[in-house]
């Protein structure tokens, strides 16, 4: 049995893979793209990875995953209480997930199967259509009895009308993400 802790970070990640009694099988500081990620757990079988959940954790899940390794998300706030240091850097991060992984202490987080994901993220944009619409709504209203300045920024009959179209726009979209989410 193998395991690895993985720093993620927009451009790169900092890896290291022990055994497990603790020995260091490899480590290294590899780009982001999928081939650069392929080609360092290339050859390592039964490997568990560990990394800390964050905004971008979806893509690196079902990447490692779809390599055929068994990866778990930690709980950032939870392994921070129990592995806080007053050093912090990349390879201390990585190293800590894989010793934490290596003796069964990591907290770790629910990862959603695919399906969830795909409705959370539909959800999560009809909010934000509604919202969007919302803002567009409070642009076009402006009271009549409002005072001279409030009226001097109203918008031009062009910029109504373009407003008007995108309110019509996101208002068809929303029953559409309706019916999907109901299905």
């Amino acid at each position: 049995m193998e395991y690895a802790g993985l720093d993620l970070h927009k451009s790169f990640c900092q890896v290291l893979v022990c055994e497990k009694k603790g020995e260091l099988i490899k480590e290294g500081r590899i780009k982001t793209e999928t081939k650069d990620i392929a080609e360092f757990f290339y050859g390592l079988e039964d490997l568990t990875i560990a990394f800390e959940a964050s905004s971008n954790y979806e893509y690196f899940y079902d990447l490692l995953e779809g390599l055929g390794h068994k990866v778990v998300l930690a709980h950032p706030l939870k392994t921070k209480m129990i592995a806080e240091t007053k050093i912090k850097t990349d390879k201390i991060d990585a190293k800590t997930l894989a010793e934490l992984l290596r003796g069964d202490f990591l907290p770790t987080s629910y990862v959603p199967p695919k399906e969830i994901r795909a409705l959370r993220h539909l959800v999560r944009h009809r909010i934000s259509l509604g919202k969007y619409r919302g803002i567009i709504k409070n642009q076009i209203k402006t009271p009549e009895d409002a005072p001279l300045e409030s009226k001097c920024l109203q918008l031009s009959i062009q910029a109504r009308s373009e407003l008007r179209d995108k309110i019509a726009y996101y208002y068809a979209r929303i029953p559409k993400e309706d019916k999907i989410l109901e299905d």
